[in-house]
Order: structure tokens, then C-alpha cells, then sequence
């Protein structure tokens, strides 16, 4: 049973997953249909994991709230798996921007 339940909370992390996919389509749309944007907006990647990890904690907060409220093992995998998933994020992000910043640094340092 303990193996079913667990196989069954990458479907929550696949939620939030789609759940991310989908806010960015709906931003894309906004922005073509209504502007309020405008030139050129890049992220840097280590930003990108940066909100990816924030997005990922507050969805295992949510999922840990309606686990203790409904006592489901279910929910508590769900949090489990998006709190795992946002902690990766957390490291790849502080990995990325320390590479940034030392290419910035090599670049910097050659010009001088």
C-alpha cells in the first residue's frame, strides 16, 4: 500500500508542474493580447530556478496544510515531493549564479 501511495504523489507534482506551465501560457497571452510589456525581458537562469523553487514551497506548504486537514498520506507525499523538488531548484540556482558571476568576473577582469 505504502508503495501505491507513493507512486501516486508524482501525479501532485505533476500538477504543479502543469500548474506553472499553464500561469506562464496565461502570461504570454496577457502580454500579446493587452501589452504592458514592453523591449526585450530575458531571465537569467539562476533566477529562474530561483522562482521555480519559491513556486514549488508554497505548493508543498499547500499540499502539508491539506494533508494534516484530511490526515492523507496522499497530500503529505505531494508536499514531500514539491518541497524535494523545490530544494533541487534552490541548489541549481545557487549554482548557476555563482557560474554567472564568475564568467562576469573572468569578462570583467580581461577588460581591465
Amino acid at each position: 500500500m505504502g508503495l501505491f501511495v507513493i507512486s501516486w504523489n508524482v501525479l501532485l507534482l505533476e500538477i504543479a508542474v502543469h500548474l506553472r506551465h499553464l500561469r506562464n501560457i496565461s502570461l504570454i497571452r496577457e502580454i500579446r493580447r493587452n501589452g504592458g510589456v514592453e523591449g526585450k525581458i530575458s531571465y537569467r537562469k539562476w533566477f529562474t530556478y530561483r522562482i521555480s523553487a519559491f513556486e514549488f514551497y508554497v505548493l508543498s506548504v499547500l499540499f502539508l496544510i491539506v494533508a494534516m486537514l484530511t490526515y492523507s498520506l496522499f497530500f503529505l507525499g505531494g508536499a514531500i515531493m514539491c518541497f524535494g523538488t523545490g530544494f533541487k531548484h534552490s541548489r541549481l540556482a545557487k549554482k548557476a549564479k555563482s557560474t554567472t558571476q564568475a564568467k562576469e568576473g573572468t569578462v570583467i577582469n580581461s577588460q581591465t
